[in-house]
C-alpha cells in the first residue's frame, strides 16, 4: 500500500482501550502518487497478543475520492 501513496495522515477522533482490546474512530487522508486525494472514515476494533496486533476488524466509509479507495485499509 505504501508504494502507491505519497502521503497518509490519520486523525484519531475517538479511542477506547480495555485490556488487550482497543477501538477507534479515525479519518484517513490519503494522497496518491498521482496527486489524487481520498478521505476515509474508519471504525476499527483491534485485539493484541504479546504486545502486537493480532486482529483488526474495520468498517470504512469513503467521504471523498475514488471508489477504489473504499477498502484500502483491508489491503495487505
Amino acid at each position: 500500500m505504501r508504494a502507491n501513496l505519497s502521503r497518509l495522515e490519520i486523525d484519531i477522533q475517538h479511542i477506547v482501550c480495555e485490556g488487550n482490546k482497543a477501538a477507534t474512530v479515525h479519518v484517513a487522508r490519503i494522497t496518491h502518487l498521482s496527486g489524487e486525494e481520498s478521505l476515509i472514515k474508519v471504525v476499527a476494533f483491534y485485539q493484541f497478543r504479546e504486545g502486537r496486533i493480532c486482529l483488526v476488524d474495520e468498517l470504512t466509509h469513503l467521504l471523498k475520492g475514488n471508489e477504489k479507495d473504499q477498502n484500502l485499509g483491508a489491503l495487505q
